[in-house]
C-alpha cells in the first residue's frame, strides 16, 4: 500500500488530524528545547571535547523557568540541581580565567599585559573581565561569557582583522589633521589651540570616507570607523616618531573626566586618556 501524504489541510478539522497536529507542534517545540540547551556546550581548547558553558546555561535556565513546556517536562528537582550546578560552574569557570588565559596567551604566542581582570593582547586589544556581570569586553564587543573557549573566537577574530588592517603613519596624520582643522573652523578656534578630541574623532570618520560615499552618502557606502580602532591608531602613533604634519607637530592632552570625553591610548602595558588634541608649531 502506498504512504497516505497528510497535508495540514488534510488533518485540521478531523479529531485524529488535530492530535496529530498537536503531537507535531509539542515535537517541535520540545525539539527547539533540546537544541537550545545543547547550545550550552563549546569545544574545550585544550582537549576538544564537548564541555558546558555554564554562562550560556545560566542565561537559559532564567528563561526556562518561565517555560511552561519546561515546567512540564523537567520537574522541579531536575530544575533545582540544574541551577546548583549552573552556579557552581559559573563560579569555577570565573575563578579558574587567569590560571587559563595565560598559557593561551603564551600558546597562541600573544604577548599579554596586566593581571585579572584587565589585560592589554598584542599591546593594543584590551580584555576586560567583569566577574559580578557575567561578561568579557574584547576591544569594543561583549561576550556574556567567562568561558574562555566563548571568548577566544572574538579575541582571535579582532587579531586577525587588525593585523591585516591597512595602516600608514603619514596619512593618518594627514586624515587627523584635516580632521582638527575642520573642527577649529566649526568652533572658531585658531589653530595650536586644542580641540575636543571626540569632536575631532567625529570630523575623521568623514574624512576616511571614500569619494563614493561623498558622491552618495548612502548607508550602503559608508565606511565605519569606530572610537576602538580610533584608539588603536592614536596608540600606534603614539609609539612612532615625529608627529609631524603641515610643520605642525600632534599634541594629545589628558582629560580628568574619561569615561565622558576620553579616548584610551595604550602603550608599553599602560593607559592614558586624551581628551583634547591640537597640531602646534614646531619649534626650530
Amino acid at each position: 500500500m502506498a504512504k497516505v501524504k497528510l497535508t495540514n489541510k488534510t488533518l485540521e478539522g478531523n479529531p485524529l488530524g488535530e492530535a496529530i497536529l498537536q503531537i507535531q507542534d509539542l515535537t517541535k517545540r520540545l525539539t527547539s528545547l533540546s537544541k537550545k540547551l545543547e547550545g550550552c556546550f563549546v569545544s574545550s581548547l585544550e582537549t576538544s571535547e564537548p564541555i558546558v558553558d555554564p554562562f550560556i546555561a545560566r542565561a537559559l535556565l532564567s528563561n526556562l523557568e518561565s517555560d511552561p513546556l519546561t515546567l512540564q517536562y523537567l520537574d522541579a528537582e531536575t530544575l533545582s540541581r540544574l541551577k546548583a550546578y549552573v552556579a557552581s560552574e559559573c563560579k569555577t569557570v570565573a575563578n579558574s580565567f587567569e590560571a587559563r588565559f595565560r598559557p593561551f596567551c603564551e600558546k597562541n604566542n600573544i604577548s599579554l599585559e596586566g593581571r585579572f581582570p584587565t589585560y592589554i593582547l598584542a599591546g593594543f586589544l584590551q580584555v576586560g573581565v567583569e566577574q559580578a556581570k557575567g561578561i568579557c569586553r574584547v576591544g569594543g564587543k561583549i561576550t556574556n561569557s567567562l568561558m574562555l573557549e566563548s571568548i577566544v573566537p572574538t579575541i582571535l577574530d579582532d587579531l586577525k582583522s587588525e593585523s591585516e588592517r591597512p595602516f600608514e603613519i603619514s596619512a593618518f596624520l594627514k586624515e587627523l589633521y584635516e580632521a582638527y582643522e575642520r573642527v577649529i573652523k566649526l568652533k572658531g578656534i585658531n589653530v595650536g589651540q586644542p580641540a575636543q578630541i571626540l569632536d575631532v574623532f567625529s570630523e575623521l570618520i568623514l574624512v576616511k570616507q571614500s569619494p563614493i560615499f561623498k558622491k552618495t552618502p548612502i548607508k550602503s557606502n559608508f565606511q565605519d570607523y569606530t572610537r576602538e580602532l580610533f584608539s588603536r591608531d592614536l596608540a600606534k602613533v603614539s609609539a612612532a616618531g615625529p608627529k609631524v604634519v603641515n610643520v605642525r607637530r600632534l599634541e594629545l592632552m589628558s582629560t580628568a573626566f574619561p569615561d565622558k570625553d576620553g579616548i584610551p591610548i595604550r602603550r608599553g602595558g599602560s593607559m592614558r586618556f586624551a581628551g583634547r588634541i591640537a597640531f602646534t608649531d614646531v619649534v626650530t
